[in-house]
């Protein structure tokens, strides 16, 4: 569970990244 939490968080970073450079230019 512990190890699951940080994954996530990774991901959920990475996805608000990407969608964020996306709709930046």
């Amino acid at each position: 569970d512990s190890k699951i939490l940080p994954l996530l968080d990774i991901d959920a970073n990475t996805t608000q990244i990407q969608t964020s450079s996306t709709s930046g230019p």
